[in-house]
């Protein structure tokens, strides 16, 4: 949308040579640039046979409403158009009309829309064209909304032009547009109805990049949640036909595993659970009297990190320090102090090897060390 000041208001005298001062006027001129051939915010710019266009237009009058409401009656017309060839912008010169109610508009009067103008309040005019302007993308040259473009003004290509890559800016030539109304807006009011649209259609297709309709939604201020989105052509094609029938065999075939596994989970469930309680019961006997419950609290507490594998070593271990009361030939003793020695009886003779315990055997738990 092109956004350009409007002058100062100037007032007239209801009828000539009757009543002095902006009380007794009858109506409100302003004068505004409507349009020119520079790039605006939105990276549009106009043609010079739009620019004619609208010069044309303003001079045989053209309504100045509020914020493009089309369905209102407005607050006045223009009076004249003018194309000036130095700058390349098209001036307008705009009457309103003083004392006008309007139930459907913005502003219920005249004169308190014209007060706005005055103060500062609206400062800005934005054009209203017909839907026979050509949008040409000065990318690939085509039509933004009836060719086959993909680009996106404002937003930064990388194209290749005498074999070197450059980057580009898109931007967007309007050509021959016709003005059918001038509205006074708030700077940055309404959104390029043409861009929306480009999008919205995009989106039902399927073709709307997702990092692109982020974009446009901050930049426009809109969600487009409600659009349900569709395949390009409503059908899809046999290369995407054969995607979705390996997705859904994969699908099967995972599902499937997952039923195979689940019956050997639980039994590594009930199996883990087992061997716990062996470990545990093997630590209490190894302990006797001396086995606190806070001690066996940190036993239980540490065989919950440790795997099935780990936890049988573990119990075996224990098992082996648990003292025997009968020590038949070649079995081993277990001796107060901190080592344990290997007896082995022979007939006449017997010899001893000392190996070291770990400390917690003897009573203390290994969190301790």
């Amino acid at each position: 949308m092109h956004y350009l000041e409007i002058g100062p208001v100037v007032f007239t005298k209801a009828d000539e040579g009757e009543g002095e001062g902006e009380e007794d006027s009858k109506y409100a001129f302003i004068r505004a640039c409507i349009s020119s051939g520079r790039t605006d915010t939105a990276h549009e710019w106009m043609s010079q046979d739009s620019l004619e266009n609208f010069a044309e237009a303003a001079a045989k009058g053209v309504p100045f409403i509020d914020s493009h409401r089309y369905r209102t009656q407005g607050f006045g017309v223009s009076t004249s158009g003018e194309l000036e060839e130095k700058t390349n912008k098209v001036f307008a010169d705009f009457k309103l009309i003083r004392g006008w109610a309007l139930n459907d508009a913005a502003y219920p009067m005249s004169d308190i829309f014209i007060d706005a103008i005055k103060e500062g309040v609206i400062s800005k005019v934005s054009v209203g064209y017909g839907r026979g302007a050509r949008h040409i993308c000065q990318i690939c040259k085509s039509d933004l909304w009836r060719g086959s473009c993909f680009h996106w003004p404002g937003r930064t290509y990388t194209i290749v032009e005498n074999g070197k890559e450059k980057q580009v800016v898109c931007t967007v030539e309007i050509q021959n547009a016709r003005l059918i109304e001038v509205s006074a807006v708030k700077s940055g009011a309404n959104p390029d109805a043409v861009i929306v649209e480009k999008a919205e259609r995009q989106l039902r297709e399927g073709t709307l990049p997702y990092d692109v309709r982020l974009e446009l939604e901050q930049q426009y201020g809109m969600k487009w949640d409600h659009i349900p989105v569709q395949v390009r052509g409503g059908e899809m094609s046999a290369d995407m036909e054969k995607q979705v029938e390996s997705l859904k065999a994969e699908v099967k075939s995972l599902t499937d595993k997952v039923g195979e596994l689940e019956p050997l989970a639980e039994s590594g469930k009930q199996a883990l659970k087992f061997v716990k309680g062996e470990a545990l019961e093997a630590y209490k006997a190894m302990r006797g009297s001396e086995a606190t419950e806070a001690d066996t609290e940190r036993f239980q507490k540490r065989l919950e990190g440790m795997s099935y594998e780990e936890i049988r070593i573990e119990a075996d271990y224990i098992k082996s320090l648990t003292p025997k009361t009968e020590v038949p030939v070649g079995s081993q003793t277990h001796q107060p102090d901190s080592t344990r020695r290997t007896a082995t009886t022979t007939g006449s003779e017997k010899t001893e090897t000392p190996i070291l315990n770990p400390p917690w055997a003897m009573g203390v738990s290994r969190r301790d060390f």
